[in-house]
């Protein structure tokens, strides 16, 4: 017993004593706010005529290196790939391939190198080489924004494209390019002269290639030959989706056969190859077409679809329609029938009033005797077939209609009385809107001049949504504006189709200008803001 307790004292003290010899990391004291430092590079930076295939780099202290493969930037392009070998202060990247003759490099590793301890970045690791007599020295900056909000983009990759007739900026990657900062602005630096195409995106995938589906893009529509520093060359950039529209998969079920897009249409014209074969439908959004099989169909329908995105390009198909055919004891799932109103309950509204309806569901047949619209209770508006604006699908009605009142108006939409095309009726809806009280409102006023073309004058909310537009009004107003913060846009409308078109990226068409008004407008109640003024140039 007593050899027992004596070994485990005795590993009692060792273990205290391994304890106490552990190193662990100073507590107190300042927090390290120093980066590090590079004090070493292979080359060193301005090299001339460098011919190796290695490049080094070591700091002050210990480092970790960070996703370099997106941090960092090498312009022109490698014509190989490289590796990297990461060391405990610093990185070696062995290259694949020997580099250009005559050619000035840039690897800038942006904040690839952190310290171990605290993270700090070290700043401005840039090495610049050439591999001939001289470095090249000139510059292109200016600054990249959205063209919809005019807000700074931040890490939209900018490039400078050799000049070729059959430049497309998604299959060839510039010769020299940089990414903006969170000012959207950009540096391309040690260029050679030459002459080029200049072009931003936002290069979601990083392969500084432009992907048409889902990014942005802007771009200058002339050549220009660089023979000195260009600034100010700024760009904007926007959606520019001309790739054609593709049907990605149908999904038949007994009920319904849905048809899938790869990109947003706004409407569609369905031709049935036999007419008594034809069938309702709609847009359950912007990517699907739905058919309903309100004749219990088991055959092939044939239809031809000429679907329309929002560019007004038109994708034409043949469409071979199958529902699923039931089982023996199933019946199939219908949706449940759903009714949307705008505006919603107890919202103010003008006189006359404009109420919509959509229903998830094309409508069969409906009875307007029933739907009842009346002010202060009393006076019932008198509804024909006139105050009624269907869609093509039938699923959505636009109701205006003047009313005699004082303090508001009701509507009162009893069951059944709109019938869908699979029998079943709307839920009652009863709803109140009292009349629009202007002193609770601003008013927002302004001029165009200058203007040799249609426009576009938009009132959008602080998220950019457009509240209110007006077209081609020398003299604009906004009535009715909510207590609040505002934008202002123009839209020059130069083929006057009454919207913003984004042009054409693969003809170098660029899209429709768009000013911005330099501040924001404060709405307030009861207050009228004016001289809010554009100026066409």
């Amino acid at each position: 017993m007593r050899k027992i307790n004596f070994l485990l004292y005795a590993v009692g003290l060792v273990i205290l004593a391994l304890g106490c010899a552990q190193q662990s990391s100073p507590t107190g004291g300042p927090k390290d706010v120093t980066p590090p430092k590079l004090v070493l590079s292979v080359p060193l930076n301005q090299t001339t005529r460098y011919e190796g295939k290695r490049i080094e780099l070591e700091f002050d202290e210990y480092v970790s290196v960070d996703n370099i493969n997106q941090q960092l930037l090498i312009t022109p392009a490698l014509d190989g790939n490289y590796t990297v070998k990461i060391r405990p202060k610093g990185a070696i990247l062995n290259l694949e391939k020997p580099l250009r003759p005559y050619t000035t490099y840039s690897f800038n590793f942006r904040e690839t190198f952190k310290d171990v301890t605290e993270r700090n970045p070290a700043r401005n690791v840039k090495l610049v080489f050439s591999t001939g007599a001289l470095i090249d020295s000139l510059s292109v900056r200016g600054t990249v924004t959205d063209v919809l909000t005019s807000k700074p983009l931040l890490e939209a990759t900018v490039g400078l494209y050799p000049v070729s007739d059959t430049l497309q900026f998604s299959k060839v990657r510039p010769y020299y390019f940089a990414r903006t900062d969170s000012a959207g602005t950009y540096a391309l630096e040690n260029l050679k002269p030459d002459t080029y195409r200049l072009a931003a995106f936002t290069d979601g995938n990083n392969n500084v290639l432009y992907d048409a589906a889902k990014e942005r893009i802007g771009f200058e529509t002339d050549s220009f030959k660089l023979t000195g520093n260009l600034s100010n060359r700024d760009l904007q950039v926007a959606f520019a989706d001309r790739t054609p529209n593709r049907v990605v998969t149908t999904r038949p079920a007994i009920n319904y056969y849905t048809v899938v897009y790869a990109k947003g249409v706004k409407q569609a014209l369905v031709r049935f190859q036999t007419p008594a074969d034809s069938l309702p439908y709609l847009f359950v959004d912007e990517k699907q077409l739905r058919f309903f099989n309100v004749k219990n169909a088991t055959d092939t329908i044939r239809a031809s679809i000429e679907a329309t995105d929002s560019l007004d390009l038109v994708f034409r198909h043949e469409q071979k329609i199958k529902f699923r055919p039931k089982g023996r004891r199933e019946e199939g799932t219908r949706e449940a029938f759903e009714l949307k109103t705008s505006p919603a309950d107890r919202a103010e509204t003008p006189n006359p009033l404009v109420y919509k309806l959509r229903f998830n569901k094309p409508i069969l047949r409906y009875d307007l005797k029933q739907l009842s619209i009346l002010g202060d209770t009393l006076n019932r508006a008198k509804l024909t077939e006139q105050n009624l604006i269907w869609n093509e699908t039938r699923n959505e009605v636009t109701i205006t209609t003047p009313f005699q009142a004082s303090k508001g108006v009701r509507v009162s939409i009893p069951k059944a009385t709109f019938i869908s095309v699979e029998q079943d009726s709307n839920q009652v809806i009863r709803s109140y809107h009292p009349l629009f009280v202007p002193e609770n409102y601003g008013t927002i006023r302004g001029t165009v001049t200058g203007r040799n073309t249609g426009f576009l004058v938009e009132l959008l909310d602080e998220s950019y949504k457009v509240i209110q537009s007006q077209r081609d009004q020398a003299k604009y107003e906004f009535r009715y504006v909510k207590p609040g913060t505002y934008f202002v846009r123009l839209v020059v409308d130069r083929n006057g189709n009454g919207r913003w078109d984004p042009g054409d990226a693969s003809q170098f068409e660029q899209p429709e200008r768009i000013l911005f008004l330099p501040s924001t407008i404060p709405a307030k109640a009861d207050w009228e803001v004016s001289g809010n003024d554009f100026k066409i140039d």
